[in-house]
């Protein structure tokens, strides 16, 4: 049985994946604004964004099926795919914040403390998800973390051009 049985339903329901969707398309998009869109001319604002929400998405698929595959082939995990792919997507709710960073004077500690609700957040939505236990589930979101941290900087190196 699920320690969060309020939230559980959400993981559980099929119906409920177009709004894990939104959920990460809203969180890429206050993204996009909080880190660089907002006072940007609208062009370069609609850059910003086509080019965030892709970015977004992907972490989230790569993320949920790297915990997906963690959790039940290393944890022996009894969770399905689509539920780890909704909680996860529910994970990344904190991020709509992220719209502040564009903020002047707060520096990146605010930054950091969003991204550390949001690793904690993924912890819970995967104990729903594949039913671990706390110390599995940590493990899990770890590695799955470390992972898409990886391919980020494999990323960043290709296509990101140094600014000298």
């Amino acid at each position: 049985e699920s320690a969060c049985t309020g939230i559980e339903y959400s993981c559980d329901d099929p119906t409920a994946t177009n709004e894990a969707l939104l959920v990460v398309i809203l969180v890429s998009f206050s993204a996009a604004l909080g880190f660089g869109g907002i006072g940007q001319p609208p062009n370069q604002l609609i850059g910003v964004i086509v080019r965030i929400i892709p970015i977004g998405l992907a972490i989230w698929t790569i993320w949920a099926t790297s915990a997906y595959f963690v959790g039940t082939r290393i944890f022996g995990a009894t969770g399905n795919f689509w539920s780890t792919m909704r909680c996860t997507g529910f994970a990344f709710s904190p991020g709509v914040l992220l719209i502040f960073t564009s903020v002047p004077g707060l520096g990146v500690a605010p930054v950091f403390a969003l991204l550390g609700l949001m690793l904690a957040t993924g912890v819970v939505s995967i104990r729903i998800a594949l039913n671990l236990r706390i110390p599995q589930t940590v493990a899990t979101n770890l590695l799955s973390t470390i992972f898409i941290m990886g391919i980020l900087l494999i990323f960043v190196r290709i296509f990101v051009r140094q600014v000298v």
